[in-house]
């Protein structure tokens, strides 16, 4: 999966543990921020979206109804939040 931000700056990202993956599904409208759907690798179902939240100024987890989350899940997206939300900050300093 590859993504490009508005200043060309290229992205990838893949599986983070051996139980989700992140897939770059589509980006805003002004290109300034993406959406990245959290897959089960042992099903391949959604469990959620990784979007830009305008209000909290950040990345953050929107988690699909009905979906349970273990800690492992929960630190491999919190670690997934954290490097999308630097590269978004270096991206607006650039």
């Amino acid at each position: 999966m590859r993504a490009t931000y508005g200043n060309g700056t290229r992205r990838t990202r893949g599986i983070m543990s051996k139980y989700i993956e992140f897939v770059f599904r589509d980006g805003s409208v002004s290109g300034k921020t993406r959406i990245w759907e959290i897959l089960s690798i042992s099903s391949g179902c959604g469990l959620g979206l990784i979007k830009w939240n305008g209000s909290w100024r950040q990345y953050t987890l929107h988690p699909y109804e009905g979906t349970m989350w273990n800690h492992q899940c929960l630190a491999e997206v919190s670690e997934f939040l954290i490097g999308e939300n630097e590269i978004h900050k270096e991206i607006r300093k650039g």
